[in-house]
């Protein structure tokens, strides 16, 4: 009992001296911001009577060693005697601070964000309890969560490798404890959250529900990807602007939702600006794309009507967006028969599939794809003032010949329907919806 007694008193002792610790390093916080303030402003810190010193310090002005000069009132400051012949120092301005203000402190640096890191050494931890321990739901969730809370900082392969990698290892763990195949995946699909399931296209994803913040995160993930430094030129490079695009957003995102990310972020300034021409007109055919940015002048050449950059992303991400939606298809059916109910079958085909057809639908046409391209680049990147010295422009007059056969351009519209399945009629290609 005597022993116990003794334990308890130590450990009392123990947290009053960490309160104590706490409490003189808030204070020295205090007296360390006091100082500041004091030596950057005419402001004194003092306490009034009866106030608990550990609460805020009531702020009052420095007492004015100018004779005539009230102290309670605003500081006035008087410059010195002008030296100068001829000059009268009565006739000097006095500067008179507006009553109520005070400078303010220079701003306290900030330190840089903590950005998390994928912890190895916790990871082999866990998947070494997974394989010992009977029970082991919670480690698998551990597991996921260590994943998780790097994914809005990790490039998106990068991810998905982690996310292979552990599927790898739990299969064979769990094989290794004698579970069945079926039994297998079930319990790694308990450990993989929606998102990564589509990701690695994991065993049944297509009948997984995304959760609230997958679309948030994947967004923030691709607009991280692309502030990384090297990760886009200075120029514009359509092929780049293209292969930003070539993941799993474009069947989880609107198509303009992910140009937007792409062209337009706070990391990169913008290589593609629409330039108001002197006279108005219905028809915007005076786009840019910038081709070098050199000793502080930037050289633009036109892309009328941004005919290149629409043909560019055509070409880029429809073979692509066609291949993704056959994959996935197949994965649900196992074959890419068309079935005139194929969207009712299950989340994927309802939802993924659904938004990754509206936007090849785009895609496939060049008058649909090319005015969202004009009306995203003049909202959001019109050049602010026309004709400044540092911008350069190799024309900027109208294309008249694009102009005359712009009609024939804006009508080509690509049949996707026969590539995405491998077996559909006319009269079905006539009526899908």
């Amino acid at each position: 009992m005597d022993e116990r007694l003794a334990n308890l008193e130590r450990e009392v002792e123990r947290l009053n001296n960490i309160i104590q610790t706490i409490g003189m390093i808030n204070q020295m916080k205090l007296e360390m911001y006091r100082d500041i303030i004091e030596l950057n402003t005419d402001i004194k810190l003092t306490r009034t009577t009866g106030v608990d010193p550990k609460k805020s310090p009531v702020i009052v002005p420095k007492k004015s060693s100018t004779p005539g000069v009230d102290p309670k009132k605003s500081p006035v400051i008087v410059p010195k005697k002008s030296s100068t012949p001829g000059v009268d120092p009565k006739k000097s301005p006095v500067i008179v601070p507006i009553t109520g203000s005070s400078p303010s402190p220079p701003p306290l640096a900030l330190p840089p964000p903590i950005i998390p890191t994928f912890d190895s050494a916790k990871e082999t931890d866990l998947i070494l309890k997974i394989s010992t321990n009977k029970n082991f739901s919670r480690n698998l969730m551990e597991l996921q969560k260590l994943r998780t809370r790097v994914f809005t900082t990790t490039p998106l392969d990068t991810y998905k490798g982690i996310c292979s990698s552990h599927v790898s290892q739990l299969t064979k763990i769990f094989k290794d404890k004698g579970f069945t195949d079926k039994k297998i995946e079930t319990t790694v699909s308990r450990g993989l959250t929606s998102l990564e399931m589509r990701l690695i296209r994991y065993t049944n994803y297509f009948n997984t529900n995304l959760e609230p913040d997958d679309l948030k995160n994947l967004n923030a993930n691709l607009i991280a990807d692309i502030s990384r430094p090297g990760s886009h030129k200075n120029v514009y490079d359509p092929s780049v602007i293209s292969t930003s695009m070539m993941n799993y957003s474009i069947a989880l995102l609107p198509l303009h939702a992910n140009i937007q990310r792409v062209l337009f972020n706070e990391a990169h300034p913008a290589t593609v600006i629409y330039n108001t021409p002197s006279k108005k007109t219905s028809d915007p055919y005076s786009f840019y794309t910038l081709t070098t940015d050199e000793d502080g002048v930037r050289s633009w050449t036109m892309d009328c009507r941004l005919e290149e950059m629409t043909l560019h992303l055509k070409n880029d991400l429809l073979p692509y967006c066609i291949s993704i939606f056959r994959e996935m298809y197949c994965d649900v059916f196992g074959d890419n028969t068309y079935r005139e109910d194929y969207k009712k079958r299950c989340i994927l085909t309802e939802c993924d599939c659904e938004q990754l057809l509206g936007n090849m639908m785009i895609l496939a046409s060049n008058v649909s794809l090319n005015d969202m391209l004009r009306n995203l680049i003049k909202t959001n990147s019109t050049l602010a003032d026309p004709g400044t010295k540092t911008d350069k422009f190799n024309i900027t007059s109208d294309d008249n010949l694009q102009k005359r056969r712009w009609k024939e351009f804006n009508a080509t519209n690509d049949d996707i329907l026969p590539q995405l399945f491998d077996s559909i009629t006319p009269a079905q290609v006539a009526s899908f919806k």
